[in-house]
């Protein structure tokens, strides 16, 4: 996972896909915490939560290059969810 990643983004593996899914890359920072590393889920939230939330108040569900992003409905819960997770581990 730590090969991968481009930046603070989290990235899917070796296959190219630009897009950064908050419910597949909460899962995987939430592998990093267990596995001793804070910093990179840390860092991935943080830059996660950079993007704009819509007029419409969804937050966003991937990152797409160059700063784009798809809105979602049923993602509302995942960055919190990290966030929390990441609080816990660093308590």
């Amino acid at each position: 996972m730590l090969i991968h990643r481009d930046g603070a983004a989290l990235a899917a593996g070796l296959a190219s896909y630009e897009r950064a899914w908050i419910r597949r890359r909460r899962a995987h920072a939430a592998t990093l915490l267990r596995l001793g590393h804070a910093d990179a889920a840390k860092e991935f939230a943080e830059w996660f939560a950079q993007v704009p939330v819509t007029t419409t108040a969804k937050f966003p569900a991937a990152l797409i290059a160059a700063g784009r992003f798809r809105a979602e409905k049923r993602q509302h819960g995942e960055l919190i969810y990290l966030v929390a997770e990441i609080s816990a581990a660093h308590a």
